[in-house]
């Protein structure tokens, strides 16, 4: 059978090495290397992408905290690894940084909800339009226009009609 040659490397340096990777990626992901440069981005990237393939679920807490990563790719990618892991227990965090202070934090959530393409993203997205921050109302709207749901044209209409902020309007 033909294997990627990448995801073998990535294998082999995983098992050869597995708590000196895992450290590393516990240090990237709480944004303790003080100069990240690309290629630190790049192995994080690799390393998310390989414990979602892999489908080791035990790692899921380590994905779920580059969900506040300050680099886009990084989030980017734990959004997509922690979809591919299928794992119910992302719903009640995605809840609670919905419910957070932070509207950084509510970005978040709206940004790795819309990779997990699910029956629940749908409601999920729909109660982060309701938030007071325009931005975080303006990706909510983002993530349903991608989900192409036929039940968002509905809300669509209605944040058009009665949305304070013309932006938001102009998106929807």
């Amino acid at each position: 059978a033909f294997r990627n040659p990448e995801l073998v490397s990535l294998e082999q340096e995983y098992t050869r090495s597995a708590t000196e990777n895992l450290f590393r990626l516990e240090l990237l992901r709480l944004n303790r290397i003080p100069d990240i440069k690309p290629g630190d981005i790049a192995y994080a990237k690799a390393m998310i992408k390989y414990v979602s393939e892999q489908k080791l679920k035990d790692l899921f807490f380590a994905l779920v905290g580059f969900l506040g990563n300050p680099v886009g790719e990084l989030r980017d990618a734990a959004g997509i690894g922690i979809a591919k892991l299928e794992d119910d227990r992302i719903y009640p965090i995605l809840a609670n940084m919905l419910g957070a202070a932070d509207p950084l934090e509510r970005t978040y959530a709206v940004q790795t909800i819309y990779h997990l393409k699910d029956e629940r993203t749908f409601t999920f997205l729909t109660s982060a339009l309701e938030d007071v921050e325009e931005s975080i109302r303006y990706h909510a709207i983002q993530s349903l226009l991608e989900l192409n749901d036929p039940q968002s044209v509905r809300i669509f209409i209605d944040l058009l009609e009665n949305d304070p902020e013309i932006e938001v309007k102009i998106k929807s």
